[in-house]
């Protein structure tokens, strides 16, 4: 008999793969984590964009060739005021070079400039209205207060006669200058530097520029400016323009006048045009006498039709010999009381005042008609014939205080001021430069 052994068959439970599926998600889980760790190795290097703090836009009546205009850079600079001057101490600086050449400023600097430097950022007098770059408008440029005439320019230049005729005794003499360079000094100290400018000063047919072109006004260029106007007409000794001054020679192809002939205000601001300004201030003693050249036998015709002979050439060389006796003595009378030295415009003035009956030597001469002519002709050539609006010409005429101005030469300035979109004015001398305050 067979014994068979029973075994107990259990059934098979069947595999669900729960186990495998948490394996794989494990496996899974530390691949991502690797890789996230592999990625965190990685430094991606974008190119950082750099972004202004503000952005300077270029006007469009500004020449590119004069003023470059760049994205400015915030920076904070040593103070390098003297002692008790406060200075500001934010200025603005370009990333690239300047087509401007901008002289650099010194470390020390005289208190007095110093002053005008600060009161010309920190406030405002009477010469100039602030138009700082928090002031701006659309028109940008600065507003200017010329010996109480005001006007706006983005590109300006300030003519200033020195010569002789701005001395005489009763305009208040060089003491009288040194405070028209004082409010010229305010002037400049005054301008927005997004104002291109340039001082321009004439003695007869001398003519200095501060800088052969327009430059910004920075502080650099303004204390430059006022430190080369200042020794002008400082003293008796050096009275005018030296040959320390100097300017580019004006261009040909304006008339009625020879190139050559060009003298005082209408060369000064024929000068002034070539900068293409839009705005010119002009401080002169009005009118000055304006040599016509001629040829030899075209002269000597003229002067035979004045009844000018040998005989009256010797009688005036006598009168000029005694009248500079008479103001060498006179100057020295002053010299020994301590009273300045008088400064006249010319032996003529001498002769008038104490031999009144005098007849003068006669002179060819251009008129007031062609000095209107030439500067009309010049704005025509520089400024019409190229599709700019002509420049805005404002002028104060410099007199005596008790002189009785000339009618003549008071309608030929304020028509030239009229016609080109200017104003003009009466300064009386020392009394008016004290009065401008009060205005």
């Amino acid at each position: 008999m067979i014994n068979l052994v029973q075994t107990e068959i259990r059934p098979h439970r069947k595999n669900n793969g729960t186990a495998q599926k948490l394996s794989a998600f494990t496996v899974a889980l530390l691949v991502h984590v690797l890789l996230a760790l592999l990625l965190g190795l990685v430094v991606v290097s974008l190119p950082r964009v750099e972004m202004s703090l503000f952005t300077v836009f270029p006007v469009s009546e500004l020449d590119e060739s004069d003023i470059v205009c760049e994205t400015p850079r915030l920076h904070r600079e040593p103070n390098r005021s003297s002692p008790g001057v406060t200075m500001p101490t934010v200025a603005l600086s370009v990333n690239a070079p300047s087509a401007v050449n901008v002289p650099a400023f010194e470390e020390s600097q005289s208190a007095a400039l110093g002053q005008v430097l600060a009161i010309g950022q920190d406030h405002f007098g009477r010469g100039f209205v602030q138009t700082g770059p928090g002031s701006l408008d659309g028109r940008s440029g600065s507003e200017v207060n010329f010996f109480s005439i005001r006007s706006r320019g983005r590109r300006i230049v300030f003519i200033i006669e020195a010569s002789p005729y701005m001395l005489t005794d009763q305009k208040g003499g060089i003491p009288a200058y040194r405070k028209v360079k004082d409010e010229i000094s305010q002037m400049l100290a005054g301008l927005n530097q997004q104002t291109a400018f340039n001082m321009i000063v004439y003695d007869g047919k001398k003519v200095a520029t501060y800088q052969d072109e327009l430059v910004e006004a920075t502080p650099s260029n303004v204390r430059k400016a006022i430190e080369w106007f200042a020794p002008i007409n400082e003293d008796f000794e050096q009275v005018g323009l030296n040959g320390n001054h100097s300017s580019r020679s004006i261009r040909s192809g304006v008339e009625p006048f020879l190139l050559n002939d060009l003298t005082h205000y209408i060369k000064a601001t024929q000068r002034a045009l070539e900068m293409d300004v839009d705005t010119i201030f002009l401080l002169s003693n009005g009118w000055g006498w304006h040599r016509k050249s001629m040829e030899s036998r075209e002269y000597e015709k003229w002067v035979d039709k004045q009844k000018w002979g040998e005989k009256e050439e010797a009688e005036w060389a006598g009168n000029v010999k005694k009248a500079r006796k008479w103001l060498d003595d006179e100057n020295a009378t002053r010299l020994v009381q301590g009273v300045p030295r008088r400064v006249v415009t010319s032996l003529n003035e001498i002769v008038s005042e104490i031999m009144p009956t005098v007849r003068h030597k006669p002179g060819p001469s251009y008129s007031m008609e062609e000095v209107q002519d030439q500067l009309k002709n010049g704005v025509s050539l520089y400024y019409r014939s190229k599709g700019k609006p002509r420049p805005k010409f404002n002028v104060v005429w410099f007199v005596g205080a008790d002189e009785k101005p000339n009618a003549a030469i008071e309608a030929h300035l304020k028509y030239q001021c009229k016609r080109n979109r200017g104003k003009m004015v009466r300064l009386p001398g020392m009394t008016g430069l004290k009065n401008l305050g009060t205005r």
